[in-house]
């Protein structure tokens, strides 16, 4: 028998879509939904009820905690005649290796280009990060963050818990943000 080998477990009650990819050693935890195109790295974990969106890519080791969003669209609407009309949304997901993603947070898919979370980023509870962000590598970020969209966060930044961006902000490396700020 051959001890390298590593089985991917998938929980009870988890929809898997067609064209997933999933890698050696990836635990799926009950109720998660899966859906068509998705990539998961080897030796990545999902907790219960995480829903990972068409087209995301979720790098290796990464730990998806419960009740995750990876993947939907974001909340751009276009103001017509008849009202508001959802854009359509035609980027996707990147998540880099080595990420944590605490339970309840969202992560949108990208209108125009990919939301991208970059390597070795720890993701606290119920944090927001919204359509066509870009975070660079090793950023930590406290419960309730919110990233409105398309803001570019450099490497090593910190965000104190309850702290928000708004939208289309480029914030330089190693900055530190304070809590409820």
């Amino acid at each position: 028998m051959n001890n390298n080998l590593k089985i991917v477990s998938i929980g009870p009650y988890s929809v898997v879509g067609p064209g997933v990819e999933i890698g050696a050693g990836v635990v799926i935890g009950p109720h998660c939904v899966i859906e068509e195109d998705v990539c998961i790295g080897s030796g990545s974990q999902l907790g219960s009820h995480v829903v990972l969106a068409r087209s995301v890519i979720i790098g290796q080791r990464c730990r998806i905690s419960p009740q995750v969003v990876i993947g939907d669209d974001g909340f751009t609407y276009d103001k017509t005649d008849e009202g508001w009309q959802m854009a359509p949304q035609i980027g996707g997901v990147v998540i880099g290796d080595d990420v944590d993603i605490g339970p309840g947070t969202v992560v949108d898919r990208g209108f125009l280009e990919d939301t991208v979370v970059s390597d070795r980023c720890k993701i606290d509870a119920s944090c927001m990060i919204a359509h066509g962000v870009k975070i660079d590598s090793d950023v930590l970020m406290a419960a309730c963050t919110a990233i409105a969209g398309s803001t570019q966060i450099g490497s090593g930044c910190v965000f104190g818990g309850r702290s928000s961006i708004i939208n289309n902000l480029i914030i330089t490396d190693n900055v530190a943000i304070g809590a409820v700020s």
